[in-house]
């Protein structure tokens, strides 16, 4: 899956309005505090909550309109829900099309009152579903519908870390399960960190030694790495340790620096995403020391052909560790939402990156940010 075009209203119900914004497989929002880098994101990770979880997010609402790219096929994707009632919420109009040379081959088209699907009139379907949702066993629609389920966002506060660090979500007999079919889609919805590194380690073990690499890179005062069995409240389980230099003990995952948690949830999520897989990280040099800020823009820039990433941030070190291209100025009027493309600035402040990212902290798009 990858993002092309997006936009979105949730007018009437708060008034807020992103314009059609043109992504790139790496796409970096900038902007100072209050812009709405997280409003915008949080927009655009709603599409999977519409899509896959039936609008049981009572806070989902508006009118999204965005362009697809699935398996080399481009959808043009467009859906309004409303609230109704208490904490319900029903699809009002929706369209759905393929492009084919320099037409679009309609496959849905809906309304309040008709339903139809490839050119055929349906019986009345449910309202608080997407067509995707719906349909998802259809050959032209299943594809996109899965590709849904490959956004991901983590919470990376210090309780979400800290849980994910020390419980256990999964069955011995899931884990094994998960060993033997080697099928990484299934290793996403692993949420315990340990579970995931220790399938890593048995099943893929070149994904695990890549995550090592790069953690050890960040933090070169660790020597070792391993997943190490220890007792717990479920019995022996494996736990992600590190052993640092002068310190003979192993240290496990629980007890390291929330930075250290999020660099390796971080990176663990990154190196084992499948391809077509949209990654969304919200201001993670937050906790983070420059060692880790510094190293984190290589690793994307690396997998960016086969992740498709947003990020926001305000820090200048991340900033302009990321190609001019790639950046996305946030700023917004009252509760409409816009940016200026990174391409822009490149062509108004030439091709030096050092350049570009010192007149950005002086341009009144950044510095300002809010009408």
């Amino acid at each position: 899956m990858k993002i092309l075009s997006y936009s979105y209203s949730d007018y009437p119900i708060n008034g807020w309005k992103v314009p059609i914004i043109d992504f790139n497989n790496l796409n970096l929002i900038v902007g100072i505090s209050g812009a709405g880098k997280t409003k915008l994101m949080d927009s655009i990770i709603n599409i999977k909550n519409v899509v896959n979880n039936g609008f049981s997010n009572s806070t989902i609402g508006g009118a999204w309109k965005t362009i697809l790219n699935e398996n080399d096929k481009k959808f043009h994707w467009e859906i309004t829900v409303s609230k109704y009632l208490q904490n319900k919420v029903k699809v009002l109009r929706e369209t759905l099309s393929m492009e084919d040379g320099n037409s679009k081959i309609k496959i849905v088209e809906r309304d309040k009152n008709t339903f139809t699907f490839n050119g055929q009139k349906l019986p009345k379907l449910s309202d608080t579903e997407s067509a995707l949702s719906l349909l998802k066993n259809e050959s032209i629609i299943s594809d996109l519908f899965k590709g849904f389920g490959h956004f991901l966002k983590r919470d990376l506060s210090i309780t979400s870390l800290k849980e994910a660090a020390t419980t256990h979500m999964i069955t011995f007999k899931e884990k094994e399960s998960l060993k033997k079919e080697k099928n990484i889609y299934h290793v996403i919805n692993i949420e315990g960190l340990n579970d995931k590194l220790d399938v890593l380690h048995k099943s893929f073990n070149d994904i695990f030694e890549n995550i090592c690499h790069y953690f050890l890179s960040i933090f070169p005062f660790i020597k070792r790495v391993d997943i190490k069995k220890q007792e717990s409240p479920f019995g022996l389980v494996p736990i992600f340790c590190i052993k640092e230099r002068n310190i003979d003990n192993w240290i496990p995952l629980s007890e390291l620096s929330s930075g250290m948690q999020k660099i390796i949830f971080m990176l663990t999520d990154i190196c084992s995403l499948p391809e077509g897989s949209v990654y969304f990280i919200d201001e993670y040099e937050n906790s983070l020391g420059i060692n880790a800020i510094n190293i984190i823009p290589e690793i994307l820039i690396e997998y960016n052909n086969k992740i498709q990433f947003f990020i926001t941030s305000h820090h200048p070190y991340l900033i302009n560790n990321i190609p001019v291209k790639n950046w996305y100025v946030c700023y917004r009027s009252g509760q409409n939402v816009n940016v200026k493309y990174g391409k822009e600035l490149e062509e108004r402040y030439g091709p030096s990156k050092q350049k570009a990212f010192i007149n950005l902290m002086n341009d009144p798009i950044y510095s300002e940010g809010i009408e």
